[in-house]
Formats: C-alpha cells, structure tokens, sequence
C-alpha cells in the first residue's frame, strides 16, 4: 500500500489502477453470440402436450 501512496504522490493520483478498469472504458459484448430470444424468455417457449 506505501508503494502504491508513494507513486500516487509522486505522479498522479491515477497512475497505479486495477487492469479491470482500462478494460471497462473500451470493452463490449460481443452480440453474435447471443442468444435467441426464444431461449431466454420463458413466455417464448413452445409448450408441447
């Protein structure tokens, strides 16, 4: 944690993140693999008797 303070004080407060964080501002989902509707919601399901 010292580390981390000490290169804060020294730079910039944003200098040392988590990797997570660079991801969130560029990551998205990837939407050709989504799912049909019709296997996510329970009122699209064909009911067979």
């Amino acid at each position: 944690q010292r580390t981390i303070d000490e290169l804060s004080r020294r730079f910039d407060k944003n200098v040392v993140v988590t990797a997570s964080t660079k991801l969130a501002t560029r990551w998205e989902m990837k939407r050709d693999t989504l799912s049909p509707c019709c296997t996510t919601h329970i009122e699209d399901i064909i009911a067979v008797s």
